[in-house]
């Protein structure tokens, strides 16, 4: 389900190659508003503050990731162009540069938001608590974007080589994660403390931790082989997994070794 061929995107019908690449994506996009809605209810149950402030930074947290997605649709651009000419070292590279440039971005925004975030939310003026609850949280969920960086890297990279599918299962285990986690950091559980209105920021970074290490993990099994590259029908998944940082070309030969993708990501914004 959802498998389209590189074979079937260039040659074959437009509309059911379109829609075999854009529902995962969409379905990527329901699921993360889904994430941010859960977030409020939670926060809406523990104060009405919280919910104050997150809708307070939301368009500031949009402008980091604004920025962040200019790397991540240059990097999608390249990457589409460098696989439709058969460019597995241009593809690679493509997503090597996209890695740093995107990771080195948001490493700087963070320290923006670190030296002068509740500065930036206090000029609201919506009073000196919220105001307060609004610095944590911009700080939190710019930290929480720095981590997904590396995973919508990756993301992005499957997605323009035609491989939306990989991303979604790995969107769909990371917001998993995320909503499981809301309600123990945010009021605490156990031996674990509440963090508040920051736990939330902190759920959604580990699971977009989570998913960087899937992406990796995939990436990695694609690069070393794995039990689907026979099967001829999986030809996107194997032209998506050339772009990889770790699939550089071997001294005296022209390519590297293709790596099926998909294959390797029963679990993988």
């Amino acid at each position: 389900m959802l498998d389209v061929s590189s074979e079937e995107i260039t040659d074959g019908p437009l509309g059911r190659a379109l829609a075999f690449l854009s529902v995962p994506i969409v379905a990527q996009q329901l699921a993360l508003t889904a994430q941010s809605i859960v977030d409020v209810l939670w926060l809406g149950r523990y104060s009405g503050d919280a919910v104050a402030a997150v809708g307070l930074v939301a368009p500031l947290v949009g402008l980091v990731v604004a920025v962040a997605g200019g790397v991540f649709t240059g990097e999608h651009v390249l990457v589409s162009q460098r696989v439709g000419n058969d460019d597995e070292r241009g593809a690679s590279r493509a997503v090597f540069h996209a890695l740093v440039a995107a990771v080195a971005v948001m490493l700087l925004l963070l320290g923006v938001t670190v030296a002068v975030g509740r500065q930036l939310v206090g000029l609201f003026d919506p009073g000196a608590n919220v105001a307060r609850l609004a610095g944590v949280y911009l700080v939190a969920m710019t930290g929480a974007f720095t981590v997904s960086a590396v995973s919508d890297v990756f993301e992005y990279g499957f997605i323009g080589a035609g491989d939306s599918r990989t991303p979604l299962f790995v969107n769909l285990l990371s917001i998993g994660i995320s909503i499981g986690l809301d309600p123990v950091l945010i009021f605490g559980y156990g031996p674990i403390p509440g963090y508040g209105i920051a736990g939330a920021a902190y759920a959604t970074a580990i699971g977009f931790g989570v998913g960087a290490v899937v992406m990796i993990a995939a990436a990695v099994w694609g690069r070393r082989g794995s039990p689907s590259t026979s099967t001829p029908s999986r030809s996107t998944s194997r032209s998506s997994a050339s772009w990889s940082p770790s699939a550089r070309p071997r001294p005296g030969r022209g390519s590297p070794d293709r790596w099926p993708a998909s294959s390797s990501s029963p679990s993988c914004r």
